[in-house]
């Protein structure tokens, strides 16, 4: 072996121990903030011990500024060993933000900008310590003198272990592991977890042939099936335990404390707020909260969004906090918990909060989303509009905000983690929480498995809001996208696996919908077939593969075959932009004749502007004034299509819809509502009524129209 081949092996090795290491020091060093006395000075001598640690192994595989900084933390926590009272804030901050950076100089390497930073906060170290219980030097604190022959209660003094003593005893009772080795480990869980399903369905089929060997009256042989039959169920029920506990150990040992990440939360928050000028304090509370690193590390930047987003948004400057009755300091409370197989992270901040409808002005203004859209959105709706892409309130950007894509980003990992979240906010002046939802582990989680045409996918169980059997007629176009209407005020916007064949459904076809959530966002996924939910390992696809979008990886069924695991923030931002031709297919029309479409509108020149479009595009067009007028026509001559209004005299449009479905010739005819009425209550109403498809006059054209009309047609192949 090269030298450098030893060096490298020895650079892992050291960045094994060091995450041992650096939590410990974190733990030792958030209790001398809160600690006095004979409790202060053990914390000390423990974490002074721990940076001695740090320093030699550090220096032995060449990370010189790492074992610099370990020396000067050293150098910083001998005079906290000989201190009466609790240490001033700016201590533990100084000591705690000396760790962030030691960790980030352990996992990093020694980059410019950290080499600078820890060439600045050594000064600050001793300065921030010096004269705490009088200086004393490092060595001195730890050196240990010539041993002489104890007596009385100085021998029994020294029969207990010294706080460095044990604290190398609890250390001696781990086992460091490569994070990659237990990932190694947990890809042979869907193999078990397979062969746990192989079992239970031999176990079926025996079952089954027991019962039918019973019905035929085959006493002779029972018996023996019987005692075979029920062994085989013991096997069974043995392996699913084990495999229960090797999964629920296995989550144990890659989980890791919330608490051993709070010193570099606070880190964020005190550098955020300094760069702001701002006077923020963290509050954190995770008590024994625990959670998988590998979730850890994706949720670690979506905190530090948060955090930064809390104190940079939220908090307001001292003299707008004072004008306002609120303390100078604002506050941010960080508190965790755990709750069955999730963790639940709650971040609340003091500052401005948020308006709803402020929200929604700001997302206009950047052409997040129209008037017409806004216009229909529940509170909870605007709130979470700033988890937009896009999205920001900044007047402009700087090197904290106004870019758009924090809050973005944390929507996202959040749903790679296959989480939730929610936004609130009691109003102006209130504050404002973010709640967030994250499995404990992603080892092994229950997903629902689907067939659309003959590939199988699966999709995590955390997302699916239920599941639905529906037919064709009960599928509508809203301005051009496909919805379900499950009654006057629920409607759900449809989409289909890219290749699949649902782009003309009979209105008498039976469909099986999922339907997902995530947020306040909502999607009905048209699928062949819902198979089974099932306990999933999701293996990482190849390097070469890695980018395919909307998959997250494969999952190994019990049958040995393999089925698709899917993203499901990707199919909620699909939803929508795939397919646009027509949903639902049952009229035929005779070629001979032309195409006729009749237009209701009780304004003159929205009626005129409708008619010339349509005939200038080659169709045969009548127009009715009222829905009155319209009826009438209907029952008298044979249309292809109707566009109306909706809010006309006598009879407006909604009631000539209503009409038209419940005639027993008329009922398949494709019915477009066109209005200047955009809210979401207005559309679920008009989809509840029966139409096709509903055009909000605020987003009008010609050619929105003409594609409208042609959506319709085409299913018929009546388009000129």
């Amino acid at each position: 072996m090269s030298n450098e081949q030893m060096m490298q092996e020895l650079l892992e090795v050291f960045r094994v121990e060091a995450v041992e290491l650096f939590d410990q020091l974190a733990t030792q060093m958030a209790r001398i903030g809160d600690q006095s006395g004979d409790d202060l000075r053990a914390s000390a001598r423990a974490a002074m011990r721990l940076s001695h640690n740090l320093k030699g192994s550090s220096s032995a595989v060449g990370l010189d500024a790492l074992a610099r900084l370990a020396h000067q933390l050293e150098s910083a926590l001998a005079p906290l060993c000989h201190a009466d009272t609790q240490p001033p804030p700016s201590v533990a901050d100084v000591l705690l933000a000396a760790v962030v950076t030691a960790q980030r100089l352990g996992e990093s390497g020694e980059s410019p900008e950290l080499l600078r930073e820890a060439q600045e906060i050594g000064p600050r170290l001793v300065e921030a310590t010096a004269g705490l219980g009088g200086r004393v030097e490092a060595t001195e604190a730890i050196s240990h003198p010539t041993p002489t022959k104890p007596t009385g209660e100085r021998a029994a003094a020294r029969r207990q272990p010294s706080d460095e003593f044990a604290l190398d005893q609890a250390a001696a009772a781990y086992v460091r592991v490569p994070t990659e080795r237990l990932d190694a480990l947990a890809g042979h869980l869907d193999e078990l977890l397979a062969v746990q399903g192989q079992l239970g369905d031999q176990h079926e089929t025996l079952r089954r042939t027991l019962a039918e060997l019973e019905g035929l009256g085959a006493v002779s042989t029972a018996p023996w099936l019987e005692g075979f039959v029920a062994a085989h169920r013991k096997s069974h029920s043995t392996l699913s335990r084990l495999v229960s506990n090797v999964t629920a150990t296995l989550q144990r040992i890659r989980t890791v404390p919330l608490a051993s990440v709070a010193p570099q939360w606070r880190r964020v928050v005190r550098d955020c707020a300094r760069s702001l000028g701002k006077d923020v304090q963290l509050q954190v509370r995770v008590g024994e909260a625990e959670i998988d690193k590998h979730v850890l590390d994706q949720l670690r930047d979506a905190m530090v969004h948060l955090l930064r987003n809390a104190v940079d948004h939220g908090i307001e400057p001292a003299d707008e906090r004072y004008l306002c009755g609120k303390p100078k300091s604002g506050t941010i409370s960080l508190a965790a918990q755990m709750a069955g197989a999730h963790v639940l992270i709650e971040i609340t901040d003091d500052g401005r909060g948020l308006e709803p409808d402020q929200v929604a002005q700001a997302a206009i203004a950047r052409g997040l989303v129209s008037p017409e859209q806004v216009a229909g959105m529940s509170e909870e709706d605007k709130l979470d509009l700033v988890f937009r892409d896009g999205f920001s309130t900044a007047a402009s950007v700087t090197a904290i905000s106004g870019r758009g894509v924090g809050l973005a980003a944390v929507r996202e990992d959040i749903a790679r983690l296959q989480g939730s979240y929610a936004i609130e906010s009691s109003g102006p002046g209130e504050g404002t929480t973010v709640r967030i939802r994250v499995p404990i582990s992603v080892i092994a989680t229950r997903g629902l498995l689907v067939r659309v045409n003959r590939t199988v996918y699966v999709l995590p169980i955390e997302a699916v809001e239920r599941t639905l059997r529906t037919t064709g007629s009960r599928i509508r176009t809203i301005d051009g996208s496909p919805v379900l209407t499950l009654g006057e005020r629920d409607t759900i916007p449809l989409m289909w696996m890219p290749g699949s064949d649902g782009a003309r459904i009979p209105s008498d076809t039976t469909l099986d919908v999922v339907v997902l959530t995530f947020g306040v966002d909502r999607v009905g996924l048209l699928v062949d077939e819902v198979i089974d939910e099932q306990e999933c390992v999701t293996r990482r696809l190849p390097w070469n593969l890695q980018r395919v979008p909307g998959v997250n990886g494969v999952v190994v069924r019990h049958d040995g075959s393999v089925a698709v695991a899917l993203d499901v923030q990707y199919l909620l931002n699909q939803a929508g932009r795939g397919r646009r031709e027509p949903v639902v297919q049952d009229r035929a029309q005779d070629p001979s004749r032309p195409t006729r479409i009749l237009v209701v509108d009780d304004a003159l020149t929205s009626r005129t502007l409708a008619r010339n479009i349509l005939a200038t595009a080659g169709y045969e067009v009548d127009a009715a004034v009222n829905g009155a007028q319209a009826w009438d026509y209907l029952q008298k001559n044979e249309f292809d299509l109707l566009v109306t209004d909706v809010q006309m005299p006598e009879m407006d449009g909604l009631e000539l819809t209503r009409r038209v479905r419940s005639s027993s010739s008329l009922k398949d005819l494709p019915v477009i509502l066109v209005t200047s009425r955009g809210c979401q209550s207005d559309i679920q109403l008009g989809a509840a009524a029966g139409a096709d498809e509903y055009l909000v006059k605020g987003q009008f054209d010609h050619e929105k129209l003409l594609q409208a009309v042609e959506r319709h047609l085409f299913a018929k192949g009546d388009a000129p």
